[in-house]
């Protein structure tokens, strides 16, 4: 049990960042005055999307993992 607590503790840091390299990218855009477009657009949707979806994820692993048995 542990060693699956490590792993979601891990995964959800991992996916916290991709959703800040996505969110990054998406503000960097709008600082510059350029909005994304085509693939650029679609690689920072997917690391924002992804990233929340996995951190959730792994919270939710991590919460079950640390729950006391009744």
């Amino acid at each position: 049990m542990r060693n699956l607590n490590r792993k979601a503790i891990n995964g959800s840091i991992f996916a916290f960042g991709m959703f800040l390299v996505g969110s990054g990218m998406f503000l960097a855009s709008l600082m510059m005055g350029t909005p994304l477009t085509g693939t650029a657009f679609n690689v920072a949707w997917l690391l924002v999307t992804m990233g929340l979806f996995l951190a959730v994820f792994w919270l939710i692993v991590h919460l079950r993992a640390t729950r006391k048995e009744p």
